[in-house]
């Protein structure tokens, strides 16, 4: 079996250690089953979402040409 060392953030780590003891197993089991798991997933295939849309996106004009960048025209927006 191969040694692999990785760094995780700080929150991840706490998140690991937390699972690993309500799944009684160690740290590193966990992670080697978390890894089968997400490998044997199917990975998407196909166009993504943006790919679809791309000869659609921005053929439609507002006339404001500051739309999305005016704090006037975001007030309230977001409450």
């Amino acid at each position: 079996m191969a040694l692999v060392t990785v760094e995780l953030p700080d929150a991840l780590r706490d998140r690991l250690v937390v699972a690993a003891r309500e799944q009684h197993v160690s740290e590193a089991e966990l992670i080697r089953i978390s890894l089968e798991e997400r490998l044997r997933a199917p990975q998407p295939s196909g166009p993504s979402g943006y790919e679809l849309v791309r000869p659609w996106v921005g053929c439609v004009a507002s006339g404001v040409g500051d739309l999305a960048s005016n704090p006037e025209h975001l007030a309230g927006l977001g409450r």
